[in-house]
């Protein structure tokens, strides 16, 4: 009789544990849909410095300005933007979440002269004034590249 108990109630915790679970992951998906991620921010760049974005999908806009400093305004639906700066060097892409990326927009005013490294697999490109050495590649996607360097890839 005991046993016929301890059987019922194991079948039940077993049965309860795969919907559990389900919850759970339900849940994750959830709080990915709803993550945004946002940079507005300026940071100092060394002349001659290097800027390299790396997007999976989107669009990223790069525009020249006047000034020794680099300003990047970047929203994503669903990955994490990463920045990652030093004095001569600044990286700017995204953290994938579990479930995919969704777009991503990048707009960065950056020194004339400055060398540029862009990189997407599905992202519209727009390049314009950067005066300076350019490497831009995309997989699927417009790329719009306006008053570079002599030395465009």
């Amino acid at each position: 009789m005991i046993e016929r108990y301890i059987l019922a109630a194991v079948l039940a915790v077993a049965g309860a544990l795969p919907a559990s679970a389900q919850n759970r992951d339900r849940d994750r998906d959830r709080r990915d849909d709803d993550y945004r991620s946002r940079i507005d921010t300026v940071l100092p760049l060394s002349r001659n410095g290097t800027v390299e974005i790396e997007l999976r999908s989107g669009e990223i806009i790069v525009t020249a300005s006047g000034r020794n400093e680099v300003r990047v305004r970047a929203e994503s639906e669903r990955g994490q933007l990463r920045l990652d700066a030093s004095p001569s060097h600044i990286g700017i892409g995204t953290r994938g979440m579990r479930g995919g990326h969704g777009d991503t927009r990048v707009e960065v005013s950056v020194p004339e002269g400055t060398r540029l490294t862009v990189s997407g697999h599905s992202a519209d490109v727009s390049i314009r004034g950067v005066r300076g050495e350019v490497n831009v590649s995309s997989m699927s996607g417009d790329v719009v590249i306006d008053d570079a360097s002599s030395r465009v890839e």
